[in-house]
């Protein structure tokens, strides 16, 4: 973990990559006529364990009041969090590779409609991560992925 904070440290972590290989890793969750689209060009893939170390940073976050305050807000606010964390430190040029995705999902045989964030670390590795809980999953059966 880079602490105590070290600006260079942080501008060099990781590797720098680009939406291209981004969306390959991305796309290959999704069944083949469904695609995710990211928004920049150029991104660096941060170890996962600096990842976690940057979520930290979220706010206390409210509590879970379903469909007003629920999967898809605390998704998207973390995502946002950790943007803003990222700024902060590596005051870089690229934007760190994660994201959130909302989607329907196979979940003990049943459809559900559920929310993450993902993040790709410097390997090449995917992960969904709840954002309520943190918990981390290296995969997920989309039966239908709305938006990334």
């Amino acid at each position: 973990m880079l602490w105590p904070f070290n600006r260079k440290k942080w501008e060099k972590l990781g590797i720098e990559t680009d939406g291209v290989w981004a969306s390959t890793i991305l796309n290959n969750w999704l069944r083949p006529d469904e695609t995710i689209d990211i928004a920049d060009r150029d991104y660096q893939a941060v170890p996962f364990k600096e990842y976690m170390w940057l979520r930290s940073f979220k706010p206390r976050p409210l509590p879970y009041l379903s469909e007003i305050w629920d999967c898809d807000n605390f998704a998207y606010a973390c995502m946002v969090d950790i943007n803003r964390a990222w700024a902060e430190r590596s005051r870089g040029k690229r934007a760190i590779l994660q994201g959130y995705i909302k989607g329907l999902i196979k979940k003990d045989g049943v459809n559900v409609v559920h929310a993450w964030n993902w993040h790709i670390d410097d390997k090449g590795i995917g992960r969904f991560i709840e954002p309520q809980t943190d918990e981390e999953f290296t995969g997920v059966e989309f039966t239908y992925a709305v938006r990334a």
